[in-house]
């Protein structure tokens, strides 16, 4: 709707194209959904290993067909209208972390009308480990790859693979004690940032069709 409002048919016309461009390089659906879960399992066994079992990363796939859902729907916003306009004025870099911080206020809504009886004056401490400090890097990884491939599958795929992966695997604990994990978790999304803004990755930089 919001799309038509803007740009009427053209615009979902474009929408559907993006959505429909599944010709890119192999690679780019690797690292859209495979990176979080290779990063998740990794860490998780680690800590397992060197910290306390506790930590071993549970394996429920059905659940990632929730995460696929999420990413259908949302991307179809986010990365369907937002993120181009965002990429026609900024460079990828600052496109992404100012959208990852509007994705990250959009869920503050939800989280704490369904965590803040429970976990009460925690609940920001929380929010901020499992939302704040995750969310604006990945938003921004997933930027850069869709300035590589114009594709807005890549990107449900990409998100689909982060919230699938968080449901699947996530050890089975409290939200306070899942705080060791989450921050980890973190702090090796923003490890990636910086090897892309050193390689000079987030940079403006046109839109390259294709995914090569």
């Amino acid at each position: 709707m919001v799309i038509f409002a803007f740009d009427g048919r053209q615009g979902l016309q474009d929408l559907w194209r993006r959505w429909a461009h599944w010709r890119v390089g192999f690679h780019w659906y690797e690292l859209a959904v495979l990176t979080v879960p290779l990063l998740l399992v990794l860490m998780l066994f680690a800590l397992a290993w060197f910290r306390d079992p506790v930590y071993a990363p549970r394996f429920e796939p059905v659940l990632f067909l929730a995460g696929l859902g999420f990413g259908a729907l949302e991307e179809t916003g986010w990365t369907g209208f937002a993120t181009p306009r965002l990429l026609a004025r900024h460079s990828v870099g600052v496109a992404g972390f100012g959208l990852g911080v509007v994705w990250t206020i959009w869920h503050s809504f939800a989280d704490y009308v369904g965590n803040f009886a429970t976990l009460g004056a925690d609940w920001l401490i929380v929010f901020a480990v499992f939302w704040i400090a995750p969310l604006p890097a990945y938003r921004m990884l997933m930027t850069w790859v869709y300035s590589r491939t114009e594709s807005v599958l890549i990107s449900a795929l990409m998100h689909a693979g982060y919230t699938g992966s968080l449901l699947t695997l996530a050890p089975a604990m409290s939200h306070q004690d899942a705080l060791v994990w989450q921050g980890l978790f973190a702090l090796m999304l923003w490890t990636l940032v910086l090897g892309l803004w050193r390689s000079g990755a987030l940079a403006r930089k046109p839109i390259i069709g294709g995914g090569q």
